[in-house]
């Protein structure tokens, strides 16, 4: 199915259990948040690393609202690990640093704007308190949006 694109006006990036990968991946996505000059709430956990740091880093460059636990790195950290394969010994380690400390404005573990722990309430009950959060967030930024525009 197609999906219609016109009606967007604001987006939930969910990275919550993203532990890296392809940095690559959500650059249309990024593109078409800028295009389209929207903004939007960005989930993350303590389960958020590597590529999914640095995308959590580049979306609140462009102004999202991080929402959920803390991820689990800091402003500033070491990543792009390829592994390597030395007489049948395969290993991986960092080869670059990364500093998003200009970004968040400070040096140390990354914060979330609006702070959501998961509870055993959540798991009891088969609710998502953070995606609840996000949801009236990004809803708030649209209402808000709305009434600047008027």
């Amino acid at each position: 199915n197609d999906i219609n694109l016109d009606n967007i006006e604001g987006y939930i990036l969910d990275l919550r259990g993203n532990n890296g990968g392809n940095s690559s991946v959500l650059l249309p996505f990024k593109e078409f948040v800028i295009v389209n000059g929207l903004q939007g709430v960005v989930l993350t956990d303590n389960k958020t690393f590597s590529s999914a740091v640095l995308a959590t880093a580049s979306f609140k460059k462009l102004g999202a609202t991080l929402v959920g636990e803390n991820p689990a790195m800091r402003t500033y950290h070491y990543g792009d690990a390829p592994r390597h394969n030395i007489d049948g010994v395969v290993f991986s380690c960092c080869t670059k640093e990364f500093d998003d400390s200009l970004i968040f404005g400070y040096r140390g573990p990354i914060k979330t704007d609006v702070c959501v722990e998961k509870t055993i309430k959540d798991y009891k009950n088969n609710t998502d308190s953070q995606l609840d959060k996000a949801i009236d967030v990004v809803s708030q930024i649209i209402s808000e949006r709305e009434g600047f525009d008027e």
